[in-house]
């Protein structure tokens, strides 16, 4: 996936859950990286 998409999915998903639970997702995202 491109940086913008990376940059764009927490901030989307941010919008619809708590702080807490977007938090978890991007931790998550992130050790999805290579």
């Amino acid at each position: 996936m491109s940086h913008q998409v990376q940059c764009a999915l927490p901030v989307l998903f941010h919008r619809r859950v708590r702080r807490v639970e977007a938090r978890e997702f991007i931790e998550t995202f992130e050790m999805k990286k290579p």
